[in-house]
C-alpha cells in the first residue's frame, strides 16, 4: 500500500466555536484554561488505531468487518478510527491544553506490522509539540507485546519531541517540571502479579500534582468481576489508596466515574454492536497546583452513527406484519453512512424468502454496513449483508467459514491458509456425522 497523506484536522474551526465552546463552557475557557494556576489535559483511552473489524482478542468486542475502503485504499472503518484520534489532537492544540494523557490501546496490535498504521498514528501525536503541549502514553493489552522480537509502535512513538511512553509492562513515573506534574503510569502488563507490582509502586510524590495512569478493570464493573481469571484487574479501593489527584483509567469502552476523581474516558469510536448505547469521547481535566481541585468536562466525538434497531418479534405476526415492522424499523432512522443492524427472533422458517429483500435493499442502500439478523430457536444468525453485497446472502455452514476466513486479516501472526484448510477440514467432518 502507498503511504498517504492522512488529512491531519477534522474539526472545523466553526464546529470548535459553536459546539465545543458550549459544551465546555465560557467559565472554564475563560478563567481556566492558559490559567496558570491549573494543569489542564486531557484523558483518553483506546483509540485502536489500525483497527481493522476482527473481534477483541479479549472478547471486549465482536467481529463487525466492513470490506469498503475509501479513496486512499484504507479501509473505510479504519479511517473513522484515524479520524476520531485526529479530532482528540485537534481538541488539544484548539484549547491549548498543557498535555495528552493516553491511557493505552492507543493501536490495536503490537509490532511493526503495518507502515500505514505507525505513519497515521505518528502524524497525529507530533502535532502537539509545536504547541508546547506534552503527551503521555501507556500500552494497553492490545498493543502490549506478546511475542518475543515484535516490538510496539510506542517505543518509535516515544523517540518524538514531547511525548513520553510506558510500554516494558512495568511502573514508570514520567516527571513534567514545568507544570510541577508527576505522571504514574502502570501500563499493561504480562500477568496480574506483574500489575499488581506496578499499583503497589504508585505513591504521591509530596508538593506534586500526582495522576495516576492505568489500563485494566475494575471489579466494580461486572464485566470484570466475571471474567477476572482472564483479564488484569484490580479493586475500587486499590485504586483510592494510590490517593493521586486524579486517576485516568483505560480498556473499559464506556465512559465510567467511580467517584474520587478515578475514571474511565471511554473509547473514542464504537467498535461493535455491544456498544452501541456508548457515547464516544475524552475528557478535559482542570487540577488546581495548590489546591488539587479538579474540574471535568466530558467532550463528546464526531463519529460515524451505528444503530442497533428494536428487535422484531416475529412470533404469532403473519409475513406481511413481519415485512410491515421492518420497513417501520428502517424509516425510523436516518441511516445515511451509518452501521446498522436489525435483528428478528422467532422467525417461522417458512417466512425467511417472504422477507421482503427488495424494500430492504432500497432502504439500506446508503448504510455503510447492514445487517439483518434473522434467528429462530434452532438458528442463530441466518442473513447478513454489508452496502458491498448486492443483495442478501444466506449461505451455509461450509461456505459460510471460507467467507468468514477470507475476511480474517492475515496480520503474520497466525499460518492463514493452515488455519483455513484445517478448519474447513473438521467442519466437514462435524458437517457429516451431524447429517449421515
Amino acid at each position: 500500500m502507498n503511504l498517504v497523506e492522512f488529512p491531519f484536522q477534522v474539526l472545523s474551526k466553526e464546529y470548535i466555536e459553536t459546539v465545543l465552546d458550549k459544551t465546555i463552557g465560557e467559565d472554564f475557557i475563560n478563567n481556566i484554561l492558559n490559567n496558570d494556576d491549573y494543569f489542564v489535559f486531557i484523558h483518553v483511552a483506546d483509540t485502536h488505531n489500525g483497527y481493522s473489524g476482527n473481534a477483541s482478542r479479549y472478547n471486549e468486542y465482536s467481529a463487525l468487518r466492513v470490506d469498503k475502503k475509501n479513496e486512499f485504499d484504507v479501509n473505510v472503518r479504519q479511517d473513522d478510527i484515524d479520524k476520531a484520534l485526529a479530532q482528540v489532537i485537534d481538541i488539544a492544540i484548539a484549547y491549548k491544553v498543557d498535555a495528552v494523557l493516553h491511557a493505552g490501546d492507543g493501536t490495536d496490535s503490537w509490532g511493526y506490522k503495518k507502515a500505514y498504521v505507525l505513519k497515521t498514528y505518528m502524524n497525529q501525536i507530533e502535532r502537539l509539540s509545536p504547541h508546547g503541549i506534552k503527551y503521555v502514553e501507556i500500552v494497553g493489552n492490545h498493543n502490549l507485546p506478546t511475542e518475543s522480537a515484535t516490538g510496539t509502535y510506542l517505543e518509535i512513538i516515544g523517540k518524538l519531541p514531547e511525548v513520553y511512553t510506558a510500554y516494558r509492562g512495568i511502573y514508570e513515573a514520567v516527571e513534567l517540571p514545568e507544570h510541577n506534574v508527576v505522571v504514574h503510569c502502570a501500563p499493561s502488563s504480562y500477568d496480574q502479579d506483574a500489575m499488581n507490582e506496578s499499583l503497589d509502586a504508585i505513591a504521591p510524590v509530596e508538593g506534586k500534582v500526582n495522576i495516576g495512569m492505568t489500563h485494566l478493570g475494575v471489579t466494580t464493573i461486572p464485566h470484570y468481576a466475571e471474567h477476572s481469571e482472564n483479564t488484569l484487574v484490580t479493586h475500587l479501593d486499590k485504586l483510592i489508596n494510590c490517593k493521586m489527584d486524579y486517576f485516568c483509567l483505560g480498556d473499559y469502552h464506556k465512559a465510567t466515574d467511580f467517584g474520587h476523581n478515578i475514571r474511565y474516558s471511554g473509547s473514542t469510536d464504537r467498535l461493535g454492536f455491544g456498544e452501541v448505547d456508548n457515547k464516544p469521547q475524552i475528557i478535559m481535566v482542570a487540577i488546581h497546583k495548590k489546591t488539587k481541585d479538579v474540574i471535568t468536562r466530558d467532550i463528546p466525538l464526531k463519529v460515524r452513527p451505528m444503530y442497533d434497531l428494536k428487535e422484531i418479534n416475529a412470533a404469532e405476526k403473519t409475513l406481511e406484519e413481519v415485512n410491515k415492522l421492518i420497513i417501520e424499523r428502517l424509516q425510523s432512522k436516518d441511516l445515511f453512512g451509518a452501521i446498522v443492524r436489525l435483528r428478528i427472533s422467532n422467525l417461522p422458517k417458512e417466512y425467511k424468502l417472504g422477507i421482503d429483500v427488495d424494500s430492504v435493499k432500497e432502504l439500506t442502500q446508503d448504510c455503510l454496513y447492514f445487517k439483518l439478523d434473522l434467528k429462530n430457536k434452532t438458528e442463530k444468525s441466518i442473513g447478513t449483508r454489508t452496502s458491498k453485497d448486492n443483495e442478501n446472502k444466506f449461505e451455509g455452514v461450509l461456505a459460510g467459514f471460507l467467507t468468514f476466513m477470507k475476511r480474517v486479516e492475515d496480520d503474520g501472526t497466525f499460518d492463514k491458509e493452515k488455519l483455513t484448510k484445517i478448519g474447513y477440514e473438521r467442519l466437514a467432518e462435524m458437517y457429516e456425522k451431524n447429517n449421515s
